[in-house]
């Protein structure tokens, strides 16, 4: 350094503290974050509140499969899944839905397409021509593939 000028005098380094008003903005706002986040989150476990009882009604008529006959219990199936439609998309829209026009509406509100043609027919032959009788596995099937409808189906727009 230049000896004519001297010696520079430095200031005394800042100290931290959390006092400074840009603290109190930044807590003000993380903590309306928070309160803004954990309302969504509440608003969308309310919103899914009829799946989480939909799936625990067909559990429950799952375990009581051994008291009913198979075809009752796809029939409940069915009738939940339309209970829920009608409640979702309107009772209008759903409720003269049938067969194939039915299968169709349930893979197209769906993320997942869980029913092929054959379940269709198949539906078809269990519920209104009491065709043959339902095994296990197929009862089984059917109602696995319900539940991941419950699941996985759009909210209505």
């Amino acid at each position: 350094m230049n000896d004519d000028i001297g010696t520079l005098i430095e200031p005394d380094p800042v100290k931290f503290t959390w006092g400074a008003p840009g603290w109190y903005v930044l807590g003000t706002v993380l903590l309306l974050l928070i309160c803004a986040v954990l309302i969504v989150i509440y608003r969308h476990y309310q919103k899914n509140k009829y799946r989480r009882t939909a799936l625990s009604w067909l559990e429950s008529k799952e375990e009581r499969m051994l008291n009913q006959t198979p075809e009752q219990v796809i029939y409940d199936a069915t009738m939940l899944m339309k209970r829920i439609a009608m409640s979702r998309y309107g009772r209008s829209h759903v409720a003269a839905l049938r067969d194939d026009e039915w299968m169709t509406f349930l893979n197209n509100v769906c993320k997942s397409h869980p029913f092929t043609d054959a379940d269709a027919k198949w539906l078809t032959n269990i519920l209104y021509a009491s065709s043959g009788r339902l095994n296990e596995s197929e009862t089984k099937s059917f109602i696995d593939k319900t539940k991941k409808w419950i699941k996985y189906h759009r909210y209505a727009l």
